[in-house]
């Protein structure tokens, strides 16, 4: 095994990286110096990949319904009158179900998605999330093939199939705030994790704009096979080049591995830990983000369930261009999401704001943003213009999300953001139910402007109450429970990472160094104390600490 020594040019280079990043916790290595593309940006851009795809075979069925059955359209007496009618369905409709099979097909996705996400965030701790993403993807990928011919055998065939997927893609959210939290140090965790999530917003753009020309110029059943096709390809990819932790990477460079062990390794241990479960529960701050994630989901299922209902029964908006406004919205939201992660990062790391102000910030303005635009909705009636607009602005208001309660969650416990992750999404399974059984029974007896008010004026309420609760309660600080044993450093001691490198995979020294009277003492939270050196080691311009 080959050492560094105080010859070696790389050593030099060590120990200078590292004394920096002691002067300065802002400290970062140049592009040049991490290979001019930094590999966790490649690893951001995997992820955001794959959340890219996996939303769009979640929702591929969704929104290729209205090309495999017959449309029902029950006129709506109190709404706009408009010329615009269902036109943009060209194909004639390939199956008869009717409205209670259709809502079983829809729903049965859903039936398991959610109660999989907590022990999908943990197994993602314990395992890594590679595998588990990797495993889950392939075989969603290929039942996504096989949709249409189950759909030819039976509608109960589609539903189980359906099922099966919501049971391995219910991994897939938990999952990401792991990669976040492995490779995202504390002043880029914002730009990192709204490059993640900006994938889930592009899957639902690109599903909403491909759908419609795909099932009307070749057949609704190729929209299954594209989608399922290209989520295989990129599942090749994320095999061969993704990895679990930076020191899992054959890519990395030097100073950058350097430079994520020192940063990440001050938060995070090498192994999992057992949850904390009381400490848990008892923190304000988890309770503080879950609210969030409740109240976000809660206006998530308004925009996405219950706008598109809106634009067609009370504007008479076909889908084509029911479509095309959520496009917009989405791709505005995806440009709100990455300007605001780097802003965002730039502000905590100059001082100008703290991460929990941030956090607070980005939760305020996106929710009650969102929630503004739809309250003002029905005031403007028949005016599409204005009320698409709305929708587009309603929409670009989620863009704040990522760097609101969801990098909260990393920021709270790094060591369990992914198991933090998964309870949240479990249990946010309630408004995303709810919310839409709400705007049933208000607008079921009679579609008008003042009944879709009040389900817009409630969405309003659970916004505010969320963001009150966020802005007291809600803190950006590493908790004391997410168990990361505190290393003293002074004149005798030379912390160690454990991220080392192909040419000293044990660190700063090898099993050589030993030899000159460096002697490795037990692990504490993933770094590992170096002691006993001897004062004839030592060498001018080269510091015993830093």
């Amino acid at each position: 095994m080959n050492t560094r020594s105080y010859g070696d040019p790389s050593y030099a280079i060590f120990v200078g990286e590292r004394r920096k990043l002691h002067q300065d916790k802002y400290y970062r290595p140049t592009l040049k110096q991490q290979g001019y593309f930094p590999v966790r940006y490649l690893v951001s851009l995997l992820a955001f990949l794959g959340l890219m795809f996996s939303t769009m075979i979640i929702s591929n069925v969704n929104l290729t319904m209205p090309y495999m059955v017959d449309r029902n359209i029950t006129p709506i007496e109190d709404g706009c009158v408009s010329n615009n009618s269902y036109t943009d369905i060209e194909q004639d409709a390939h199956f008869k179900w009717d409205i209670d099979s259709q809502e079983l097909v829809l729903g049965s996705f859903f039936w398991v998605y959610y109660w999989t996400a907590l022990p999908g965030g943990r197994l993602s701790e314990l395992l890594g999330p590679k595998r588990l993403i990797g495993i889950s993807m392939t075989i969603a990928s290929v039942l996504s093939l096989l949709i249409p011919v189950a759909a030819e055998f039976s509608y109960i065939i589609l539903i189980d199939i359906r099922i099966l997927m919501g049971l391995l893609l219910g991994v897939i959210y938990p999952s990401m705030i792991t990669i976040a939290a492995n490779w995202s140090p504390p002043h880029e965790r914002s730009t990192i994790t709204s490059i993640i999530w900006a994938g889930g917003l592009l899957g639902l753009a690109i599903g909403f704009g491909i759908t419609g020309p795909i099932a009307n110029s070749i057949g609704w059943d190729s929209v299954f096979y594209i989608e399922g096709s290209v989520s295989l390809a990129w599942c090749v990819a994320w095999a061969l080049v993704f990895a679990d932790k930076p020191e899992h990477c054959k890519y990395i460079s030097k100073a950058e591995r350097i430079y994520l062990a020192t940063t990440i390794g001050e938060q995070k241990d090498e192994q999992p830990q057992s949850i904390p479960a009381k400490s848990v529960i008892r923190c304000i701050g988890v309770w503080a983000a879950f609210i969030s994630t409740l109240a976000n989901v809660w206006g998530l299922s308004i925009l996405l369930v219950d706008i598109p209902y809106y634009l067609s029964s009370m504007l008479h908006l076909n889908q084509e261009k029911s479509a095309e406004v959520f496009i917009v919205g989405l791709v505005l939201a995806i440009i709100i999401s990455l300007i605001s992660g780097v802003a965002s990062d730039y502000n905590i790391r100059h001082g100008v704001l703290s991460t929990t102000a941030t956090r607070k910030i980005a939760n305020t303005i996106g929710h009650l943003g969102t929630s503004i635009c739809l309250i003002i909705i029905p005031y403007v009636e028949c005016d599409a213009s204005a009320v698409a607009a709305l929708v587009v602005l309603a929409l670009g208001f989620q863009g704040l999300t990522p760097i609101g309660h969801v990098a909260n969650l990393i920021d709270l416990a790094p060591n369990y953001a992914g198991s933090l992750a998964g309870f949240t999404t479990m249990f946010g399974v309630l408004p995303g139910f709810l919310s839409p059984l709400t705007s049933a029974l208000l607008t079921e007896d009679m579609q008008s402007f003042d009944q879709w008010s009040k389900v817009f004026y409630i969405t309003f309420g659970i916004y505010l109450a969320d963001v009150l609760f966020f802005v007291i309660f809600a803190s950006g600080e590493v908790q004391p429970w997410n168990k990361v044993a505190p290393v003293q450093e002074d004149n005798n001691q030379w912390v160690m990472t454990r991220f080392g490198s192909e040419d000293d995979p044990d660190g700063i020294v090898g099993n050589k160094a030993k030899s000159k009277g460096i002697h490795r003492s037990k692990s504490y939270g993933g770094r590992q104390v170096m002691s006993s050196f001897k004062r004839s080691f030592e060498k001018p311009g080269i510091p015993e600490t830093y």
